[in-house]
């Protein structure tokens, strides 16, 4: 069956098919993922890190993510409960899958499960009415994991390296504050702009803000990337620009967005929006959150043996899920 031949084939242990495409229901579901995906506007455009992120999060509980030794780490969490064994890989694989350490394993799982906090943090908050205080809780959660991701990679603290996923906590009269930096008056959102009517302007205000605000710190960090990457003397880059990844934090929602470096016209894609409030939810919102930092710290492995981005350092196995 598809299980032993994916544990069994020397050929997969080292595959580069990390999407797992002929592992258990994965054919079925990608079935109907496709037509799925080609409702989205826009989705057309999207290059193949942001399909394939968008992919990944569509299969969660079908596409393995998980390492399989990882298991005996979540016992507690009941991560290990049957409906969701096809989280892991099969036993004894040691084929790559999107969530992985490179460094200490324990450490690894140790991070992860740190990570499943982030949910009942935002429902609990929520609950009790300090929906001010989720947003900077959630952007802690979501960085100290990107720390762990860049220290396992050996990446944490090198000088250079731009930035290559953009966290940002977004307060609900954001457009308000962008305004009052801009004018000296602010005449918006008063007491004369009230009801029904007047919430919908601000919600379309405040998107607009935030939308642009996103779209300004992407844009900046892929210049960077293009400046550092670019070489004079032969008017090429010396590797492909990478794909960002960011999220948009507001209060107990999170949108994931996106932007190719390498394609600087191409716009800001909004790949999926999070609801952390949700407890039942917890699981499939950290494998959500998890995977961008995943994608995005694997694409700088590629990059590591580039000494305008990453200072010398040990050779680490080429990262076969990008």
């Amino acid at each position: 069956n598809d299980v032993d031949d994916n544990a069994s084939q020397a050929s997969d242990t080292y595959s580069t098919n990390s999407d797992w495409t002929d592992y258990g229901n994965v054919p079925a579901v990608l079935g109907d993922y496709k037509p799925f995906v080609a409702t989205i506007k826009g989705s057309k455009k999207w290059n193949k890190y942001q399909r394939k992120l968008h992919r990944l999060i569509y299969m969660r509980g079908i596409h393995p993510m998980l390492p399989s030794w990882w298991r005996f780490s979540f016992k507690m969490w009941a991560v290990t409960h049957p409906d969701l064994a096809s989280i892991f890989a099969p036993e004894n694989s040691r084929k790559r899958v999107a969530i992985h350490a490179y460094g200490n394993e324990h450490a690894a799982a140790q991070a992860l499960e740190d990570l499943f906090e982030i949910s009942r943090i935002a429902s609990d908050y929520n609950i009790t009415g300090y929906q001010d205080m989720i947003g900077r809780l959630v952007v802690n959660k979501i960085d100290d994991y990107r720390k762990w991701a860049l220290r396992d990679a050996g990446l944490w603290k090198k000088k250079g390296i731009p930035p290559i996923i953009l966290i940002q906590e977004y307060p609900t009269d954001f457009h308000i504050r962008k305004k009052q930096k801009r004018t000296a008056t602010d005449t918006e959102d008063t007491g004369d702009d009230e009801g029904p009517a007047g919430d919908a302007r601000r919600q379309a205000k405040f998107r607009v803000a935030l939308a642009r605000d996103i779209r300004k710190r992407l844009s900046h960090m892929g210049e960077r990337w293009r400046e550092v990457l670019w070489n004079e003397k032969t008017q090429s880059y010396i590797a492909e620009p990478p794909t960002l990844f960011g999220y948009a934090v507001v209060q107990h929602f999170v949108m994931l967005v996106s932007h190719d470096a390498g394609r600087p016209k191409k716009p800001v894609v909004i790949l999926e929006q999070v609801r952390l409030n949700d407890r039942g939810q917890w699981l499939w919102n950290t494998l959500t959150i998890a995977l961008p930092i995943h994608m995005a710290r694997d694409a700088l492995y590629k990059m590591r043996n580039i000494k305008e981005v990453v200072p010398k350092q040990t050779a680490v196995e080429d990262d076969p899920d990008l």
